[in-house]
């Protein structure tokens, strides 16, 4: 009878775990495909929702004036831009006026469908003393390079954060990946001989109920259907188990059975080796990431248990003895 409690114990401390790699093993099953493919997309489909021009005041007073092989130039400087002017741009422009303003094109390019939004916004890399914006021409090739680098892309819902700060694109972070392992990516960025581009996708593909269960939940539209039920709600629990989950419960879980197999250990068995293996576990969650105090908390109690159980046991083993004389 003792054994079979036994058996029955280390099952349901165990099922959870098994449960996890259930979950895991039938992932292609359970988990929807919600990634968007830059290949949807055509040319004819990308439309242009903007072809302007950015205007920057440029204030007289930073100009310097020059001459260069007895000719008259004019250099410009402030914080943030630095050009030259010909004599004759400077009489046009700038002379006789206190401030006066230079143009970069700039345009942006839309295409969206049932399964996601993608963007691409270009600036051109010329500046201009008059309003300018791109010419048809460059619009058409600026479409071409949107769908010829997004055509091996898969993008999912929220941008990923850049590793090295603003200014960074997603590109170049192999961990985020989708449940085939394919790279995913939120956004990238382009250069070309007359602008800049910068290319962004978004999936608005809705996640399914039992999406919630894996690593990639946070990469794509959170789920609107709740796992309340008691069964939905141990799903859950079990896939926390698996060390890739956001904020996995796996060091928790490790630490309560352990904590529980060295209690057992101390109690019935060898105390010199489970207090050694508690000194163990305890150290390896002090060095490595068991740094939740809610873990400490577990395994300092635990071993409480243990002893409050040992000692329990010594007091009804003298209390045997003394009644046995």
């Amino acid at each position: 009878m003792q054994k079979r409690v036994k058996y029955m114990l280390i099952i349901l401390l165990l099922l959870p775990l098994i449960t996890m790699i259930v979950i895991n093993l039938n992932r292609d099953k359970l988990e929807n495909d919600r990634n968007f493919y830059g290949k949807e997309c055509s040319v004819d489909q990308l439309k242009v929702t903007k072809n302007g021009y950015e205007k920057y005041e440029c204030n007289v007073k930073n100009i310097t004036k020059k001459k260069e092989l007895g000719k008259i130039k004019y250099d410009y400087a402030d914080n943030v831009t630095q050009f030259e002017l010909t004599a004759a741009e400077y009489e046009k422009y700038a002379k006789g006026v206190d401030v006066f303003y230079i143009y970069t094109p700039e345009c942006e390019l839309k295409y969206k469908s049932n399964n996601g939004i993608l963007t691409a916004a270009f600036s051109g890399k010329e500046e201009y003393l008059y309003p300018h914006r791109f010419t048809e021409n460059e619009m058409e090739g600026f479409k071409n390079v949107v769908i010829e680098n997004s055509k091996g892309k898969i993008f999912a819902t929220y941008a990923f954060e850049a590793p090295f700060g603003a200014g960074q694109t997603s590109e170049g972070m192999p961990k985020y990946q989708d449940k085939k392992g394919r790279k995913l990516t939120s956004d990238f960025s382009v250069s070309l001989k007359s602008a800049d581009g910068f290319i962004e996708g978004e999936s608005i593909i809705k996640s399914g109920k039992y999406d919630q269960l894996f690593e990639d939940k946070d990469f794509y539209q959170k789920s609107t259907t709740k796992m309340t039920g008691l069964v939905d709600k141990f799903l859950l629990f079990s896939a926390r188990l698996n060390k890739n989950y956001p904020d996995s419960d796996v060091n928790s879980y490790f630490a309560i059975l352990f904590s529980i197999l060295f209690g057992y250990v101390y109690c019935f068995k060898k105390r010199d080796i489970g207090l050694i293996a508690y000194a163990i576990l305890a150290l390896y969650c002090m060095l490595t990431e068991f740094d939740s105090p809610t873990t400490h908390v577990i395994i300092l109690g635990a071993f409480a248990m243990a002893l409050l159980w040992n000692s329990r046991s010594e007091e009804a083993e003298e209390g045997e003895e003394n009644a046995e004389k």
